[in-house]
C-alpha cells in the first residue's frame, strides 16, 4: 500500500502497476475553505459480489462510515459525501440487481455503486487526515471492514483538477 502523504506526489503515481493505494489517500482536487486551498478526494465504491444494494448501503453508512470517522478522530474530513447509484428496475431482465439509470453511455463500464467524496480543509488537514489513519489503532479494523461490503478489485480513487463551474 502506498503512503502518499503529499498532494504533490499524485503526479508520481505508478498508474500501470497492480500497487494498492490507500482508499482514504490523495488522489485529490483543490477547492477553497476560508481563503485556503482545500483538498477534496473521489472514491468510486463497488459493493461486494453477491451483496444486495440495501446491504451495502446499510453496512457503509451504519458500519463503516462511523467507523471511518472514529479512526480519523480529530482529523475527520470538512464532508464525507456519499452519492449512491440510481437503479433503472425497467432493465433489469433476469440480473439479481437492476443495472444503474445510465442516460448515455454503456451501462457495462459503471462498475461501482457509490461515488464518495471527501473534503479536507487544505493541505496540511491532508496530511494530518492522512497522518491520523496510517497510525490509527482502528486502521487494521477499517481495513477488514472494507473487505466486508466492498470489492476491492474494483475500488477507484480519481485525481481530478480543480473544478470549472459555469453556474446559471
Amino acid at each position: 500500500m502506498s503512503d502518499l502523504t503529499n498532494p504533490a506526489d499524485i503526479s508520481s503515481v505508478d498508474t500501470s502497476s497492480n500497487s494498492k493505494i490507500n482508499c482514504y489517500g490523495p488522489k485529490a482536487r483543490r477547492k477553497v475553505f476560508n481563503n485556503r486551498m482545500g483538498v477534496t478526494v473521489f472514491m468510486f465504491v463497488p459493493r461486494k459480489p453477491g451483496m444486495s444494494i440495501e446491504a451495502f448501503k446499510d453496512h457503509y453508512e451504519n458500519k463503516h462510515v462511523p467507523l471511518v470517522l472514529r479512526a480519523l478522530g480529530d482529523a475527520k474530513p470538512v464532508s464525507h459525501t456519499r452519492y449512491y447509484c440510481q437503479r433503472n428496475p425497467a432493465a433489469q431482465g433476469d440480473a439479481e440487481v437492476p443495472p444503474p439509470l445510465l442516460y448515455m453511455g454503456d451501462v457495462n463500464t459503471i462498475d461501482y455503486d457509490c461515488i464518495t467524496i471527501m473534503e479536507l480543509e487544505d493541505e496540511a488537514h491532508f496530511k494530518r487526515f492522512n497522518e491520523a489513519f496510517e497510525t490509527s489503532p482502528l486502521k487494521k479494523d477499517v481495513e477488514a471492514d472494507q473487505k466486508i461490503f466492498a470489492d476491492e478489485s474494483k475500488f477507484k480513487i480519481l485525481a481530478v483538477e480543480s473544478p470549472r463551474v459555469s453556474r446559471r
